[in-house]
């Protein structure tokens, strides 16, 4: 289940940098550390308590810059653009009712930051950004 989630995380990263509007930008995608511990993944049930992730990031930072959402992988991806703080924020909901976050980038970069970093450029936030392995 995790070598699927990697792959799925591998493919999206992928079909964004060949849909990207920018094409005078460098890719890197992460590869997982072989020496990484087993995530386990949250079931669909505490996924959905949870709630709608861009929906909320929306109520507490405002409207985004650019917000659309492209069929990437067979799946819709919603893609929420912060240009002055600079973040690109990834939403799915394949298999779940609600929007969860899973990619964080500089916007229109495709390098990727960690939720810790996004949280501070977001600190309207208030910490609440999580990826869907939190």
């Amino acid at each position: 289940m995790l070598a699927g989630f990697f792959i799925l995380v591998g493919a999206l990263v992928v079909l964004h940098l060949i849909s990207s509007d920018s094409s005078t930008h460098t890719a890197s995608t992460p590869t997982p550390a072989s020496n990484t511990p087993p995530v386990s993944l949250p079931d669909n049930k505490t996924i959905a308590q949870r709630g709608d992730e861009a929906k909320k990031l929306i109520a507490k930072c405002g409207k985004p810059d650019r917000d659309f959402t492209k069929i990437e992988g067979g799946q819709p991806i919603r893609h929420l653009i912060y240009r002055k703080q600079n973040v690109e924020l990834m939403y799915s909901r394949e298999g779940v009712p609600s929007w969860v976050l899973t990619g964080i980038f500089l916007a229109n970069a495709d390098e990727n930051i960690d939720k810790d970093e996004a949280n501070r450029r977001l600190p309207c936030a208030a910490g609440s950004i999580r990826t869907v392995l939190d």
